[in-house]
């Protein structure tokens, strides 16, 4: 009677120790189901709008688009009005590309309008300035007509860039997160299979010595 009752709760507890390492394998799943979700919106929100962002500084600064505008300015050379054009043409797309990032805040909408508007200013005076040069107007006199305010796409670009920050920030605590629970359930998992493992040596050598006896 003793043998059967050993043998019943070994049983049982096997019986358990599976379920939990069922509810295990589910946690884990979750787990790489919720990491999944939340990567893909990692590089729906964060990365497409560093690559953009980037992709708009680029643009914009040492080399860019205003960059080759000065010097169409002060050279009259059209390769600095083709590449200032082309660079200012890849912003209004990275832009529109933008526009289209999940989740976009109020606050960056008006930050891309607001450099839109520089954009646009700089592509009406590039065609003042090659009016001008048609006219063989002096340097001096281009500069003192032609004049872009920089600091509102200078002040978006770092809304842009704050809000990139917070995301990041926020999303990979997300993911660390994730990462933490589902290296905790597998250690779980391990233990689990492991003490399962044990009572099936158990119950086998239970048998064994049993049938030997008999």
């Amino acid at each position: 009677m003793s043998k059967i009752k050993t043998s019943t709760q070994l049983h049982i507890f096997i019986l358990i120790l599976t379920v939990l390492i069922m509810l295990s394998l589910n946690m884990i799943q979750d787990n790489a189901n919720s990491f999944s979700s939340t990567w893909k919106n990692y590089l729906n929100q964060v990365a497409s709008r560093q690559i953009l962002l980037q992709d708009i500084k680029t643009n914009f600064g040492y080399g860019g688009a205003i960059h080759n505008f000065k010097n169409y300015l002060i050279r009259n050379q059209e390769k600095y009005r083709m590449h200032s054009e082309n660079q200012f043409k890849d912003i209004l797309i990275s832009i529109e590309y933008y526009r289209d990032v999940p989740n976009l805040g109020n606050h960056e909408k008006k930050a891309l309008e607001d450099i839109v508007m520089v954009v646009s200013n700089y592509q009406k005076q590039l065609g003042v300035i090659m009016h001008m040069h048609g006219e063989k107007a002096s340097i001096n006199a281009i500069d003192q007509i032609v004049k872009v305010d920089d600091l509102p796409a200078i002040m978006a670009l770092r809304t842009l860039q704050i809000e990139f920050e917070i995301l990041t920030a926020a999303n990979s605590g997300e993911i660390q997160s994730e990462v933490i629970k589902t290296g905790q359930h597998t250690i779980i998992l391990f233990i689990l299979v492991i003490i399962l493992a044990l009572s099936f040596g158990l119950i086998t050598n239970t048998y064994i010595r049993g049938k030997l006896k008999s």
